[in-house]
């Protein structure tokens, strides 16, 4: 999925929505899962537990909810195929489609 932000939405708003979007989508897997990012400020609020931002808040529900599912933080520009796949999507969402919202 990709989708090019409003000029009003944050580059961290839209990791957040990624992480919980993902969350979700292997929240039905009965296996265990690892979700991989390279956001390391969304890592760092979804352990903060005194987080006031409220997709942070269900995205730490999530995972108690789901305990199969693994976050994990990866290092940029090493060379990791999804990791070149997700920065291509995103590349060519700048310029493509509607302007997105996020939620607050």
């Amino acid at each position: 999925m990709a989708s090019r932000l409003h000029h009003s939405n944050s580059v961290f708003r839209a990791e957040i929505l990624a992480i919980k979007l993902a969350i979700g989508g292997a929240s039905s897997l009965h296996r265990p899962i690892k979700i991989l990012t390279d956001s390391l400020s969304s890592l760092m609020a979804i352990l903060n537990p005194k987080s006031h931002h409220s997709m942070v808040q269900e995205i730490q529900n999530l995972l108690l909810c789901h305990k199969h599912i693994h976050l994990r933080w990866l290092k940029l520009h090493v060379g990791y195929l999804g990791n070149e796949c997700a920065d291509q999507l995103a590349k060519e969402a700048t310029t493509k489609g509607d302007p997105f919202f996020l939620p607050k």
